[in-house]
């Protein structure tokens, strides 16, 4: 009788056991899933856009997701070349013979750490107008690469890289962190070179 009853007992608390585990298990599961859904409610998604034309082009950055976006890295690149700021390009325009004595007016934004877009802003990256038409594939004669880096109010992480006028339209892609610590200048001179060594 009392082997009889140790084995009962021994099968309820194994029983017991199961259903805590199972519940602990249901708890844990259920954290998860509302923790990846606060999170999908905070999410910011950015996109590069931009528009060409014989008159000029614009360059804009726009959050179309539903949280702020914290952009800590920002890169410009030139031909593939990564450069500090947009004087680079705004030279390789100006040795070009069609834009010889072609008037322009020119704006352009610094991105880097600290910078912030709301949901369904965007922010101008860079813009220039020309005051007459230029020909077709001046402005384009050059690839423009932008790579950000930014990441959600609760730290989760995308980079994006884009090539407005081209490709502009990729996915951010999931990052663990934002590792690099680079910026694109507003300032549109040119950089000088490095003073050569004697």
């Amino acid at each position: 009788m009392n082997e009889k009853a140790f084995r009962l007992d021994f099968a309820i608390a194994i029983a017991a056991l199961l259903v805590s585990a199972a519940a602990a298990f249901a708890l844990i599961y259920q954290t998860r899933v509302i923790a990846q859904q606060y999170a999908a409610t905070i999410w910011p998604y950015l996109s590069v856009n931009s528009s060409y034309s014989p008159l000029g082009v614009t360059i804009q950055v726009a959050n179309d997701g539903l949280g702020p976006a914290l952009i800590d890295s920002a890169q410009l690149f030139i031909d593939d070349k990564a450069v500090p700021g947009w004087g680079t390009y705004l030279h390789d325009l100006e040795v070009n013979p069609a834009l010889k004595n072609v008037r322009a007016s020119i704006s352009s934004s610094s991105f880097g750490r600290s910078t912030t877009i709301r949901p369904g802003d965007s922010k101008l990256l860079f813009a220039i107008a020309f005051k007459r038409t230029i020909a077709p594939g001046v402005l384009t004669a050059h690839t423009v690469g932008v790579r950000l880096c930014y990441c959600s109010i609760n730290n989760s992480c995308w980079n994006l890289l884009a090539t407005p006028g081209n490709d502009s339209r990729r996915t951010p892609q999931p990052v663990s962190d934002c590792t690099e610590n680079t910026m694109i200048s507003s300032d549109l001179s040119y950089p000088s070179s490095p003073p050569r060594k004697k």
